[in-house]
């Protein structure tokens, strides 16, 4: 082949990459792979937490009687050190600590014993993971190769299946934040609706401040709402913010 022809080869080659790259990236289902990346990178940005969160449910449907009286809880994190804690700030004494190193479980029952538990090789991720723990792991949340793609304006709907049960995450077009996804049942009836609210930038990330989920029973829903009250991300942490009580 002569000089020329290889390089009107490498040429047409360069020219039908750069196109279909383009073309990847311009259709829904490139869009939604550039958002979910966008949103994991987002939430990778958060190596430790400290929070403060009021959690309150009541019935979603029906008269309720007494609204339901709001939990205010604390959650520490931190990645390197491999430890989660967890405190209920009023009532009885309510906690835990995952400490990953150890493999080892200590908790808090409502009185002043503190039992400790080994913890599974396979279990560790979860126990690890800050609630709720689509939050902090979305990347077991958002499809990667959704089955379809649906365009709603300024958002883009993942799809994970054609038939039913499946989920719908809808992400924002413009910096991919996960704003709302629905899960559906075997007949198609949605049985879980999930909104992220009340957006703030903190230390160059992007969370909600407030959560609203509705789980639908067959008798009478439950609506859960969770108001972040402060947030620090990235904080120093050190040992001593993870014992009990």
């Amino acid at each position: 082949m002569s000089v020329q022809r290889r390089y009107a080869s490498f040429a047409l080659g360069l020219v039908l990459s750069v196109v279909w790259g383009v073309h990847a990236i311009a259709s829904p289902e490139g869009e939604a792979k550039s958002l979910r990346e966008k949103w994991l990178r987002n939430v990778a940005r958060v190596q430790s937490l400290d929070l403060t969160c009021t959690i309150e449910e009541r019935p979603a449907t029906g008269r309720a009687t007494q609204a339901g009286i709001p939990s205010q809880e604390r959650i520490k994190w931190h990645a390197g050190m491999k430890k989660l804690k967890w405190k209920r700030l009023q009532g009885e004494p309510l906690g835990f600590v995952v400490d990953g190193e150890k493999k080892v479980l200590r908790y808090m029952n409502g009185g002043a014993t503190i039992y400790e538990r080994e913890i599974h090789e396979k279990d560790l991720d979860a126990a690890l993971t800050a609630y709720p723990s689509w939050l902090w792991r979305p990347e077991g949340l958002i499809p990667e190769k959704p089955a379809s793609v649906r365009e709603e304006a300024d958002v883009l709907v993942l799809v994970t299946s054609s038939a039913h049960p499946r989920r719908e995450i809808w992400l924002s077009r413009e910096d991919g934040r996960l704003l709302k996804f629905t899960d559906t049942d075997a007949t198609g009836k949605q049985v879980r609706v999930v909104e992220c609210r009340d957006w703030e930038q903190r230390e160059g990330v992007w969370l909600p401040g407030t959560l609203v989920e509705t789980v639908t029973a067959k008798h009478n829903g439950l609506r859960r709402l969770i108001k972040f009250e402060s947030f620090d991300i990235n904080p120093s942490l050190g040992d001593d913010d993870f014992v009990l009580p």
